[in-house]
């Protein structure tokens, strides 16, 4: 009984205080739309709750505070804050306060920020014709602007003055030898935003050898050739004979290479070539070097001993000049009788040709010389055979000596006094004069007869290796 008494009056007191407490509410005393530009800013919501309360919001760039609350008899507040749009799109929020089970919201929004945005700023292109598509994107009207000095070289092929578009430049292939820069302006009508556009284009490449060929003489020489170029090059040359000194340059400019030509000592003409190459390129320049022999007249044999009778000799001309055959005045006919040229023929470098010279029989007492001279028609060049011949007979002198040598070496004789005129008839076709060699060498074995004749010569010796015989009865 006593129980059911407690729990009637528990029951009761329950009843009562429930009785007592409001139901909850949320009330704003703000509009529930908030307007912000695109600087951004703060704004206060008012609003009221008899319960404890929290706001919160969609988005990171709209910001509130504080973010919670107890439950006030009066009117309650939190600030909302926008940082600036920096973006070109307009952009919303949704603010919402809650408190038990209550929920109210309101919708923040923040203005377009007004620009003008390009995809790229800067284009590097090489010297080629080129389309490039630059992408553009504003919110205000604009116009595209080719600034004066690239003109003749860039050109607007597509274009929109609204939103999101691509913007087609033709860029012209660039033919000189320096590089370019031109400006595109995308500026806003009326207003004062802008982009700039930058297009730098490269330059053609050139190698150029200004004089591509040169004739040279025979002698050294140092050439100094002009290289125009804008690209680095190397100095390449196939003969051995032209050295080079090698710069290098980065601008087309006028630069200069050196080339050492050793002198030809050679009888051939010769060509060189030198190119002049682009490094790690397909450029180049070629330059030919000729040049011209060394000028050659020879003969061969260049001397001829001979006896008195008359005969013919064979001088062989090595040559690749024009020349003329001189012969003295005064042996024309009377020693010299003759000289014909036979067939020619060639060496590597050099013609050749065979002049036959008649010589007539030498009838005086006396020994006798002469020269053929071939000269150069043009120039400096010349060689000389020489032509001695013994005369008639030496015995008939009447002042001689004679030898009967066993051995084929003959030892020089010894015939005082030094100055005096001798002449030696050696047996085998040969003979020695005065001042030459006394002494002589055989080619065959055997006795040989020699005789030594001069009309000034007081003594002579001699060895008596290989003497067999020597008879003084004609020596006075």
């Amino acid at each position: 009984m006593n129980r059911l008494v407690h729990l009637a009056i528990l029951c009761c007191i329950i009843g009562l205080v429930s009785s007592c407490e409001k139901d909850p509410f949320l009330s704003l005393k703000s509009s529930n739309t908030i307007t912000f530009s695109e600087q951004g800013g703060t704004q206060i919501v008012s609003f009221t709750t008899n319960r404890d309360w929290t706001v919160s919001s969609s988005e990171s760039w709209c910001m509130v505070s504080p973010s919670s609350g107890l439950k006030s008899e009066g009117e309650l507040s939190f600030s909302v804050a926008c940082a600036p749009n920096t973006t070109y799109d307009s952009r919303s929020a949704t603010v919402t306060i809650r408190a038990e089970g209550l929920m109210e919201s309101m919708m923040v929004t923040q203005d377009t920020n007004t620009g003008i945005l390009i995809d790229k700023s800067t284009y590097d292109l090489d010297n080629t014709a080129h389309v490039i598509e630059i992408g553009i994107r504003a919110n205000v009207e604009y116009s595209v602007v080719i600034e004066d000095g690239a003109k003749s070289w860039l050109s607007i092929t597509k274009t929109k003055a609204l939103s999101s578009d691509k913007l087609e430049l033709s860029v012209a292939a660039n033919d000189s030898y320096d590089e370019r820069e031109g400006r595109v302006i995308v500026k806003q009508n009326g207003g004062d935003l802008s982009q700039t556009i930058f297009v730098r284009q490269g330059q053609s490449y050139g190698l150029f050898v200004t004089t591509p060929e040169y004739n040279l003489s025979n002698e050294s020489h140092r050439l100094t050739i002009e290289v125009k170029s804008n690209v680095q090059y190397s100095v390449e040359s196939e003969a051995q004979w032209i050295k080079y000194t090698q710069p290098t340059t980065k601008s087309l400019v006028s630069s200069q290479i050196t080339l050492d030509i050793d002198a030809n000592e050679s009888y051939e003409n010769r060509e060189g070539r030198v190119v002049v190459k682009q490094v790690d390129g397909d450029l180049s320049g070629e330059l030919i070097i000729r040049q011209a022999e060394t000028y050659g007249l020879m003969v061969s044999p260049d001397s001829f001993n001979l006896t008195n009778d008359a005969q013919t000799i064979d001088v062989e001309v090595s040559y690749n000049i024009d020349f003329d055959v001189i012969i003295p005045e005064k042996d024309r006919g009377s020693f010299i009788s003759y000289v014909d040229a036979l067939g020619d023929g060639t060496t590597k470098a050099l013609s050749m040709q065979t002049f036959r010279i008649g010589i007539t029989e030498n009838k005086s007492n006396t020994n006798r010389s002469s020269s053929i001279t071939f000269k150069q028609k043009s120039g400096p060049l010349s060689d000389t055979v020489l032509i001695e011949q013994e005369s008639n007979d030496v015995s008939e002198l009447g002042h001689y000596v004679q030898f009967v040598f066993s051995s084929r070496v003959v030892q020089p004789l010894q015939i005082k006094p030094a100055t005096a005129k001798w002449t030696i008839l050696w047996g085998d076709g040969q003979f020695a004069y005065s001042p030459g060699d006394s002494g002589h060498i055989f080619e065959q074995e055997g006795s040989h007869i020699v005789l030594l004749s001069g009309s000034d010569i007081t003594s002579f010796s001699t060895s008596i290796k290989g003497l067999e015989l020597i008879d003084l009865s004609k020596f006075e």
